[in-house]
């Protein structure tokens, strides 16, 4: 473990990503999933999925303290815990937004790393 820091993010930052939150809003285990996997640079299968949505509350904290001990930020067992029981999707929501700033977006379920580009056009539309 690296010496600690804190988020990068705040844990009721919801509204920052809504893509994210809304994913974690409507399926908290998939991204579950996702964070897991992409923890370890693998794709989700069906065994990670089955087991976080059995468990999502479990597999939820041991995934957010998985995150905490590999940036070295600061919390504890207890912290992951009462910010997964009591706000899950703003836990998770947070652990999606702080992969993708760590470079992980592929452990963020319908997130790729072309759409983390802006490809728009800067130039205002004439009338």
């Amino acid at each position: 473990m690296s010496i600690g820091g804190t988020w990068k993010t705040r844990l009721l930052d919801c509204c920052d990503d809504p893509k994210a939150f809304a994913v974690a809003l409507f399926c908290l285990p998939c991204q579950l999933a996702y964070h897991q996997a992409g923890m370890h640079n693998e794709e989700p299968d069906v065994l990670l999925f089955a087991k976080t949505c059995l468990c999502p509350l479990c597999c939820g904290v041991l995934i957010r303290g998985e995150i905490r001990e590999k940036y070295g930020y600061t919390g504890t067992f207890l912290s992951d815990v009462l910010e997964i029981f009591f706000c899950p999707m703003c836990a998770v929501s947070q652990q999606s937004r702080e992969l993708k700033l760590n470079g992980m977006p592929n452990a963020v379920m319908c997130m790729t790393e072309e759409e983390d580009l802006d490809t728009t056009d800067t130039e205002p539309l004439l009338p």
